[in-house]
């Protein structure tokens, strides 16, 4: 305990004097070590001379994040160690089911409760822990969402509460509906294309779609005008407009921009 120091601090340590342990062995992106070897961790900056250690084998399928982790740390001065097996050679990281006897022998738990796992593991530890002696009053098994309450006397499952996404915007917290997300969607995908109409007389303009396209907007620009001499109802030619402008856009060249009407 008296060698443990707040992460705060390490900027007054001699960098001799100090050894950081880290999650992010696997390359995970915004794990510690992620961050340390990216520059966006607030209290550790990488030197040169700084030797990190990687004490695990990577899992199958995780190489090439923990390459780019690698390369970032060396590329700022790092002297980085790490296994050379190429086997693919990974059993677990975690306890086999004689670790997880030991374990529940020496806490001498009275219920218990297996949490960050799936349901089959979850299902799985029960049945093992029932071999120990456990009864079912004693295991419980949660799902995403159920609270517990814990007494002297036990725990009790509640009953479980919906949860859903909670979407932050600007200032706005909770307040983005379905519709704007679509919006941002397409025109993040798509592009935008307005069209004015000012006093019968009709322009182009487009973000992110097909910037001035003299050819395509010379097929359009008839196409309304045609609609203004049909109708004189603003509504209907809005509706026209985003409907037969856009199926024509996507039959032509398989692209659906946001179209926004704007007549003035």
């Amino acid at each position: 305990k008296d060698h443990l120091i707040p992460e705060q601090d390490l900027k007054r340590m001699r960098p001799n004097a100090v050894c950081v342990i880290l999650t992010g062995s696997q390359g995970e992106f915004g794990s510690a070590l992620d961050k340390v070897s990216t520059g966006r961790n607030r209290f550790i900056k990488v030197q040169k001379g700084d030797r990190i250690f990687f004490s695990s084998d990577p899992i199958p399928g995780n190489e090439a994040h923990i390459q780019d982790v690698i390369e970032n740390l060396i590329e700022q001065g790092a002297d980085v160690i790490y296994t050379a097996i190429r086997d693919a050679l990974h059993t677990s990281g975690h306890g086999s089911q004689g670790d997880l006897k030991l374990l529940v022998r020496l806490v001498g738990a009275k219920n218990l409760m297996p949490i960050g796992t799936t349901i089959k593991h979850s299902k799985a530890y029960i049945n093992l822990m029932k071999k120990l002696g456990y009864q079912d009053s004693q295991l419980h098994m949660l799902h995403s969402g159920q609270p517990i309450t814990v007494t002297h006397s036990g725990i009790q499952l509640e009953e479980k509460i919906t949860l859903k996404e909670v979407l932050v915007d600007g200032s706005s917290v909770g307040d983005v509906g379905d519709r704007i997300l679509e919006e941002r969607e397409s025109l993040g995908k798509e592009g935008i294309l307005v069209v004015l109409v000012n006093s019968g007389k009709v322009s182009l303009d487009s973000k992110g779609f097909m910037f001035n396209d003299k050819k395509l907007f010379g097929d359009i620009i008839p196409k309304v005008e045609s609609m203004l001499k049909q109708t004189t109802d603003k509504q209907k030619l809005e509706n026209r407009i985003i409907q037969e402008i856009g199926g024509f856009i996507n039959a032509q060249h398989a692209r659906s921009p946001l179209i926004i009407p704007v007549i003035v």
